[in-house]
C-alpha cells in the first residue's frame, strides 16, 4: 500500500523513507516511481521466507503485481533505481528475533536496532510530549 501511495504523490511532492519489510510484490517490480517520491527506500528480504513470500503465498495466489514469482520479499529486488537499498537476512537478526520468516521481521529489537537506524534524520519514532 506504501507503494501504491508514493507512486500517487502530486509531481515534485516527495517523503522521506519508504521502508519495506519482506514486501510481497515480484523482484523486478518498477521501482522507479518510488524512488523518485522518496528521499530513499529500504527494502529487506530473506531467503528463509519460503512459504508465504516463495512457494504458498506468491507462486499460488501471484505477487501484489499479479505476478506468479518468488516476491522481492524472499529473493531480493532484480533492479534497483537510484536510492533504493535492500538487505538481505543474516543469521545475526536471529539474536534480534527477526527469524526470517514472514512473521518476525516486525520483532521490536529487530526494527529498533536494523529499520530505525537507516532512516533519514528527522525520520525515526515521533515523541509525543504531554
Amino acid at each position: 500500500m506504501a507503494v501504491e501511495a508514493v507512486k500517487r504523490l502530486d509531481s515534485g511532492k516527495r517523503i522521506g523513507a519508504v521502508v519495506l519489510l519482506a514486501g510481497s510484490f515480484s523482484p523486478g517490480y518498477d521501482l522507479t516511481a518510488v524512488a523518485a517520491g522518496s528521499r530513499t527506500v529500504r527494502s529487506f528480504h530473506s531467503f528463509i521466507d519460503f512459504i508465504i513470500n516463495g512457494l504458498l503465498g506468491t507462486l499460488l495466489f501471484g505477487c501484489n503485481d499479479r505476478r506468479r514469482s518468488a516476491a522481492c520479499g524472499m529473493v531480493g529486488l532484480k533492479t534497483r533505481p537510484r536510492r533504493v537499498w535492500q538487505r538481505g537476512w543474516s543469521r545475526f537478526d536471529l539474536a534480534l528475533g527477526y527469524l526470517g520468516d514472514h512473521f518476525s521481521i516486525t520483532s521490536p529489537r529487530f526494527i529498533a536496532k536494523r529499520v530505525v537506524r537507516i532512516l533519514p534524520a528527522g525520520e525515526g519514532p515521533i515523541s509525543r510530549s504531554k
